[in-house]
């Protein structure tokens, strides 16, 4: 039954990642195509910033859409538990590097959004105001799903450092007898062996 849920929790969020990925490449095309063509004429600074806005649009859509298929396969095929090495630790650093700097961009592409609306809005500009709205509802979304999913792992992680420290505690309060019961059970099936053979 848990096998279940897993495979169901992860199709979930893969279709939550697709979804991303699509919103992040239709806005990375209305960003390059319209918005930053109508900043370059009008302001130079904010064309900048739209640039930087397409680049994080399309890293979004690249990063999302690999991570889909990614989950898909996990739940597929189980992970397998590997020993912790160095090069694992590097690769984590780098994902987590990589995570925060999506999050700052995100931040940063949201309250971009936010102003070019209203810039739009006052120049009349209707068609570019709504594009904008959309983008920055679509980053405030994401913005709190990253933060919702980043508060429920913390919790998760405390509870589980609760879990086996709890369990732990109790498995090490007589580690002696851990190591009697332990003994007596290979004696058990030395002597079943034995019998065997005989």
């Amino acid at each position: 039954m848990d096998a279940m849920w897993n495979i169901v929790a992860r199709v979930i969020f893969a279709a939550v990642l697709l979804c991303q990925a699509f919103g992040a490449a239709y806005f990375a095309n209305v960003t390059n195509r319209q918005i930053r063509p109508y900043l370059d004429a009008h302001m130079e600074a904010d064309a900048r910033t739209a640039l930087l806005v397409f680049i994080y649009l399309f890293l979004s859509a690249a990063s999302a859409s690999g991570s889909s298929v990614v989950t898909i396969l996990s739940a597929l095929k189980p992970a397998e538990k590997k020993p912790a090495s160095c090069c694992h630790f590097v690769w984590t650093a780098i994902k987590v590097c990589f995570t925060l700097a999506m999050i700052a961009m995100g931040i940063i592409t949201a309250k971009a959004s936010w102003a070019w609306r209203r810039l739009f809005e006052i120049n009349g500009e209707d068609y570019l105001a709504q594009q904008s709205y959309g983008l920055a509802v679509m980053m405030t979304i994401f913005l709190t799903m990253v933060a919702a999913f980043l508060l429920g792992s913390a919790l998760v992680c405390l509870a589980t450092f609760v879990a086996k420290r709890k369990t732990g505690a109790v498995s090490t309060a007589n580690p002696s007898h851990n190591d009697i019961e332990g003994q007596k059970g290979a004696v058990d099936v030395i002597k079943k062996e034995n019998s065997m053979n005989d």
